[in-house]
């Protein structure tokens, strides 16, 4: 709640520095909205704050009512980490210009000023995870929702990134403030549901306003692409607008986050959580790597043949961590379909469910275990006179190390009935062993064929359990 861009101040201006507002005495415009001013303010003792003041003075006004449930928004939550917290507010019952409404918070940094002049995709990242973070324990402890991401409502108070401006909050038991026909939230981060009003469920609505202020932050655009950002449009994609590692696993959580039906986006703590693998994994991979070219670096004169073993080593490694944050990324993908047709829950692991080793064996990895399969079982509930019996569908995907002798992409489903194999649908695509073994191309190539099995396989197996 503090600098505002040109746009946001292209709107008139009511008040003038050195005006006094209850205790607050105007200092410096910092922005202008339709239906507020936003100074810096200060009071006797020489606190500074943001004041957000209202332009209309009828209490039964919309305007009025948001700023209300702004308030009590703020009061519920408190002094919560992450959110820029209400200072002091007046909500008179016959508002005029003279004793309008407001609201005081600290004076924060806008989030694409903080961020301005890093070149660091890191940064961002690092931001949007954190505010991800925010927002996913609002709705955990308060049933608070936002519905109105987008980057000039994030800022940074201190070392903290933190969410302002609860006009459009939502809550338990919050009466509806919004006049028919009108919607809610920033259009060019407006969720497609919420063009049918505030009826529908607002926290994949705050998914996929936030994806599209990650592709900004990350891109370095005004304004978000419309509508969904998927992977498969060049476009769309972070790699056309800046460069860094681990570019395509934004790409995927946000073709996910944005996706039409709100079913198939990933909850807000999925999309914390992914960040925070993203970024963990380069962090711990840098640190390693620096100390593995000291120490290489060192004994480079006498054993040459040494040095190449340990860089191809550590490249192995790090592969092998790209692989297993990407491929549960990609794979995601395919679940989710799987789980939207079906409306059963997922069951995740190599050798968590009984199956594994025979899907394994089906796409030619061995034993399961290494950190380039990945597989999940969906099981049909079992009907009491069953006992024993049961039915499962197998989603299996293995991604090829960095070795001459793995240069197979494998991927399938594996029906099983009654713990045996009632049917397989697998797809393999070669790659040249001199390619990377992340080879998008391939990757595709899978995903594809997975995705014109998928029809198949569920018929298949819904045969099994009906």
């Amino acid at each position: 709640m503090v600098r505002l861009n040109r746009r946001q101040m292209a709107h008139r201006v009511d008040r003038k520095a050195g005006e006094k507002i209850s205790r607050w005495r105007l200092k410096e415009l910092l922005g202008t909205g339709g239906n507020a001013e936003v100074w810096t303010a200060a009071d006797g003792d020489g606190s500074v704050v943001a004041l957000k003041i209202l332009r209309q003075i009828k209490p039964q006004s919309e305007p009025y009512q948001r700023m209300r449930s702004e308030v009590s928004a703020l009061e519920q939550i408190g002094a919560h980490p992450g959110v820029l917290p209400l200072l002091e507010s007046s909500l008179p019952e016959h508002p005029s210009k003279s004793e309008p409404a407001w609201l005081a918070t600290p004076v924060a940094v806008p989030i694409r000023e903080a961020l301005a002049g890093t070149d660091n995709l890191r940064d961002v990242v690092s931001a949007v995870a954190s505010v991800a973070n925010t927002l996913a324990s609002l709705a955990k402890v308060h049933g608070i929702y936002h519905r109105d991401i987008k980057p000039e409502n994030l800022y940074r108070l201190g070392d903290d990134w933190v969410v302002g401006d609860f006009g459009l909050v939502t809550f338990p038991d919050k009466e509806s403030v919004t006049a028919v026909g009108r919607l809610i939230g920033p259009t060019y981060y407006l969720a497609p549901e919420m063009f049918r009003g505030d009826v529908v469920d607002p926290g994949p609505a705050d998914v996929y306003a936030l994806a599209k202020t990650l592709w900004v932050l990350a891109s370095g655009q005004s304004f978000p692409m419309p509508g969904h950002l998927s992977i498969d449009t060049e476009l769309f994609r972070l790699s056309g607008f800046t460069a860094g590692e681990g570019l395509r696993h934004l790409d995927i959580l946000i073709d996910r986050s944005t996706r039409v039906d709100p079913r198939a986006r990933p909850s807000m703590i999925d999309i914390k959580n992914e960040l925070q693998a993203w970024l963990a994994p380069s962090a711990e991979s840098d640190g390693m790597q620096s100390v593995s070219r000291s120490v290489v670096d060192q004994v480079a004169p006498r054993f040459s043949a040494r040095k190449a073993t340990i860089a191809s080593y550590e490249r192995r490694k790090e592969i092998a961590r790209k692989i297993e944050n990407y491929g549960r990324a990609r794979l995601q993908v395919v679940i989710d379909a799987v789980a939207g047709a079906t409306g059963l829950e997922e069951e995740h692991g190599v050798t968590s469910f009984r199956e594994a080793p025979e899907v394994a064996k089906a796409l030619n990895t061995g034993e399961p275990g290494y950190p380039n399969f990945r597989a999940v079982a969906f099981h049909a509930p079992r009907l009491p006179h069953e006992r024993e019996k049961r039915t499962s569908l197998v989603l299996g995907l293995a991604f090829p190390m960095d070795s001459d002798n793995n240069t197979h992409w494998f991927g399938g489903f594996v029906l099983f009935h009654d713990r045996r194999v009632a049917g397989t649908w697998l797809t393999t695509v070669e790659v040249a062993p001199a390619e990377s073994a992340l080879s998008e191309e391939a990757e595709r190539k899978v995903i594809r064929q997975l995705e014109q099995y998928l029809d198949a396989a569920l018929l298949a197996f819904v045969e099994y359990v009906s």
